[in-house]
C-alpha cells in the first residue's frame, strides 16, 4: 500500500497548490508489483491489512498534527468507499459484500477521525451496468440487517446513471 500512499501524497499536494480540497475514494485494490494491470475492487482477501492502510490514510491525511502528510494545509473531510459498486467494472462483488466492507471500514475511519464524513458510494440506473440495480441494494440492505449493525454510513452518494437514446448527442 506504500505506492498508493506515495500517489495520493502527490495528488493532495498538487490540489493544496491549487487551493482544491480533496474528497478521497477508498478502493479495494491490492498493491501490485511488475507492470500495473486493472483489477476491479472486491471485498479485500486481506481485510486486516486493508483497514491498516485505511487506518493509515485517514490518520495522514486528517490534520490533526498527529503522523500527518507533511505540508498538509487541507485535512481530508470526505472518505468515499469505493464508486458505483453497482456496475461490475467497478465492483466485482455483491451487494452484500459491499456491506460487509462498509461494516468493517466504517468504524475505523470514525475511531482515526470522528468528524469525517464516510459516503456510501450507491447508484441507480438500468440493468445495462451489468447487475440488476435493485437487486445489488437488496442484497446490500439485507446484510446490513443480518449484520445488525448501524448505519455504517453517513451519507449515500445515490447518482444516476440514465441514458436517454432518444435524446439528441452533441456533435463530434
Amino acid at each position: 500500500y506504500r505506492l498508493i500512499m506515495e500517489s495520493l501524497h502527490n495528488v493532495v499536494k498538487h490540489a493544496q497548490a491549487h487551493n482544491i480540497h480533496i474528497s478521497a475514494i477508498l478502493t479495494c485494490v491490492a498493491p501490485q508489483t511488475g507492470a500495473p494491470r486493472h483489477q476491479t475492487p472486491h471485498l479485500p482477501d486481506d481485510m486486516k491489512g486493508y483497514l491498516a492502510f485505511v487506518r493509515a490514510a485517514v490518520e495522514r491525511y486528517n490534520g490533526d498534527g498527529k503522523n500527518d502528510m507533511p505540508g498538509l494545509l487541507s485535512p481530508i473531510l470526505q472518505w468515499k468507499i469505493e464508486d458505483e459498486v453497482m456496475a461490475p467494472q467497478y465492483w466485482r462483488g455483491s451487494g452484500g459484500d459491499y456491506a460487509t466492507l462498509l461494516s468493517r471500514v466504517y468504524p475505523v475511519i470514525k475511531k482515526t477521525d470522528s468528524s469525517v464524513t464516510v459516503i456510501c458510494s450507491m447508484v441507480r440506473g438500468y440493468p445495462g451496468l451489468g447487475k440488476d440495480p435493485r437487486l445489488c441494494m437488496q442484497e446490500f440492505f439485507d446484510r446490513l440487517t443480518q449484520l445488525k449493525q448501524q448505519r455504517p454510513y453517513d451519507v449515500m452518494d445515490q447518482h444516476w446513471m440514465i441514458t436517454d437514446p432518444s435524446a439528441p448527442r452533441a456533435e463530434q
